[in-house]
């Protein structure tokens, strides 16, 4: 179990995400021709507390999520609704419990020729 997929899993279990990209919410990298819109989860990091016994066994892993569509304003409103749904967060599955926060992390992008538009933004998952 890792911080990617219980954030894949959180995600495809809100219905307002999965009314907008149906199952395409997969590890980054977006695999090429994948049908958008569409969302890849990237990992950027995670960090335990150690504690005088060791490890506290209570991941923090920061992510990247990326929100991709046709139009700069599909992405744009795909990751308001990720965050929406995200934000303060507590899931739980197959006996994990995580809490979402949102990060500053928040930016767009474009392919060169302007058919591919991202928002990517930034979330902490805190998991055990």
């Amino acid at each position: 179990m890792s911080g990617v997929s219980l954030t894949i899993k959180a995600l495809l279990s809100r219905p307002a995400v999965t009314a907008l990209v149906a199952q395409r919410i997969v590890p980054f990298p977006l695999p090429l021709k994948t049908k958008l819109s569409a969302i890849a989860v990237g990992m950027s990091g995670e960090e335990d507390e150690y504690l005088l016994d060791g490890a506290g066994r209570y991941p923090n892993t920061s992510l990247q999520i990326h929100c991709v569509a046709t139009t700069a304003k599909a992405a744009i409103e795909l990751g308001e609704t990720v965050k929406f749904e995200l934000q303060d967060l507590h899931f739980t599955d197959a006996g994990a419990d995580v809490l979402f926060t949102k990060l500053p992390l928040d930016y767009t992008d474009f392919a060169n020729d302007q058919t591919t538009y991202r928002r990517i933004m930034g979330f902490d998952a805190r998991w055990r």
